[in-house]
């Protein structure tokens, strides 16, 4: 499978951004991308993402694991690693941290994995679908199924990170396989980038380039026309064709453009949604119900958080998983099974653990993911009440919850779930 790509790193026109926190991943001999946003002083955030980049290719090269699930998830929590050792060691770095987002091509199977708010898109036939969901607390809910991305988008305009690499010292990197075709592009960028486009503008200028350095450019051209107000990168992939660059990892000169299991996606297409009503978005905002009440108390949640307040649900969720995930423990096969996209054979796995080990919470929760894949909404929810029960401090389970309840159509259920995630988080 021939790859070609194109990619821009600019430090934008930002003044108070005065170095260019991005870096990337770019070696397509190796089937390898990966886009990295520092977070973190001035200094400390480019070394944060140029930590990553450069671990998670040392990694690749030299690893012997053959799965590219396997070998991805441990090139980023090496990753993680690296970061939290440089930050212990020198104290002006001891608050950075990094996003991540890579592509990763083996034996024509390709994964995605992502930590923050980073994103991977697919272009197909003129539509952007999202790879990626970020990792936020809007996001969390779109993942959760309890609203979609396009309402995620009403809620407010603070986009505020829950998982980074070098926040902690577990990292639940999201993982999933991606389907790849002859002639599929694919967009790695920051946010530098989709705050400043849409979706479907993006799929537009992708879409209509032969070339994807001729894409990277347009998107550049069109960020900086809008103002820039943040670093950003992108990087752009075809499938198929010649690569017409040498691989390399680094981060660029600032101001510089650099040339030369079960899929879940979600389409970013501005459609009108079945809860939308005729006319403008303006008019299905402004209709009264339980639906929007549930929207203004997760935008109320939203906003209690800063950056590290905000990393609280999903450290524990990492935290908890890893820990479950030792060589010994049972969670491990299971969790591997929902990787690959072998749902009932984890909720098996899964109902087996918990009942011989019923004060598993971890367990629980992973049991009601599963369920919750499976379209169980109703045993789902018993799942998650049973991880409540047994860790209450687990703040991402209350989401899940609620989206089970929500699916389930209990929705006074799901309100009263969510006001349960408002209190926990309040807690943090």
């Amino acid at each position: 499978m021939e790859l070609t790509a194109g990619l821009v790193c600019d430090r934008g026109l930002n003044p108070r951004r005065p170095v260019n926190q991005d870096s990337y991943l770019l070696l397509p001999e190796r089937g390898l991308f990966g886009v990295f946003d520092g977070v973190g002083g001035q200094s400390a955030g480019e070394v944060a993402s140029q930590t990553a980049a450069e671990t998670i290719q040392e990694t690749v090269i030299h690893s012997t694991l053959t799965s590219p699930i396997d070998l991805i998830r441990s090139a980023v929590q090496f990753a993680n690693r690296d970061i939290l050792e440089l930050a212990s060691a020198e104290t002006a770095y001891n608050s950075m941290a990094t996003t991540a987002a890579v592509l990763f091509i083996k034996n024509g199977k390709a994964v995605v994995a992502h930590v923050g708010d980073s994103r991977v898109y697919s272009i197909q036939n003129g539509k952007a679908f999202r790879e990626t969901i970020d990792h936020t607390d809007k996001g969390d809910l779109v993942r959760a199924g309890v609203i979609t991305a396009s309402q995620a988008e009403q809620l407010d305009e603070t986009h505020t990170i829950n998982r980074a690499l070098g926040s902690a010292p577990d990292v639940d990197v999201e993982i999933r396989p991606v389907d790849l075709q002859e002639g599929d592009r694919l967009l790695l960028c920051t946010d530098g980038v989709y705050r400043h486009l849409e979706d479907q503008e993006i799929a537009g200028v992708i879409s209509r380039s032969s070339q994807p350095q001729d894409a990277a450019d347009e998107i550049k051209r069109l960020v900086r026309e809008r103002g820039a107000e943040d670093n950003l990168t992108a990087l752009v992939v075809h499938v198929g064709g010649n690569s017409n660059r040498a691989g390399s990892v680094r981060h660029a000169v600032d101001g510089a453009a650099t040339s030369g299991g079960k899929r879940i996606r979600v389409e970013i297409a501005r459609q009108q949604s079945e809860d939308d009503v005729s006319g403008s978005g303006q008019e299905a905002v402004q209709r009264p119900g339980r639906r929007v009440w549930i929207f203004i108390l997760a935008a109320l949640v939203l906003i209690t958080g800063s950056f590290y307040a905000g990393l609280r649900a999903s450290e524990l969720a990492a935290r908890k998983s890893r820990q479950a995930e030792d060589a010994m423990n049972p969670l491990r096969p299971a969790r591997q099974l929902l990787d690959e996209g072998q749902t009932a054979a984890a909720e098996s796995a899964l109902k087996s653990i918990v009942e011989s080990d019923p004060k598993n919470g971890d367990a629980y929760y992973w049991l009601g993911r599963t369920q919750l894949q499976l379209g169980r909404f109703e045993p789902a929810s018993r799942s998650f009440e049973q991880a409540i029960g047994l860790k209450p401090e687990f703040a991402d389970v209350y989401i899940q919850a609620a989206a089970a309840y929500q699916a389930d159509g209990k929705k006074d259920k799901a309100e009263a779930m969510l006001r349960r995630y408002a209190e926990e988080a309040r807690k943090r």
